[in-house]
């Protein structure tokens, strides 16, 4: 392999609803409340790891 783009500001390709099915999939898998699609729009302009952080209310 020599390259892997990963494109996490909807650039290339719109991953919206896929990012969100992903999140409430894994809110689910840890027993967590699913937050709202309007809530994950508010945050989803922080970078990876702080996205991660809020939506799993995890210190960075």
């Amino acid at each position: 392999m020599k390259a892997i783009i990963f494109d996490w500001d909807l650039t290339l390709w719109n991953s919206w609803d896929l990012h969100l099915r992903l999140l409430r999939r894994t809110a689910d898998a840890l027993g967590l409340p699913r937050p709202g699609q309007d809530a994950v729009a508010r945050e989803f302009h922080r970078p990876f790891f702080q996205h991660l952080g809020w939506f799993f209310k995890m210190d960075q």
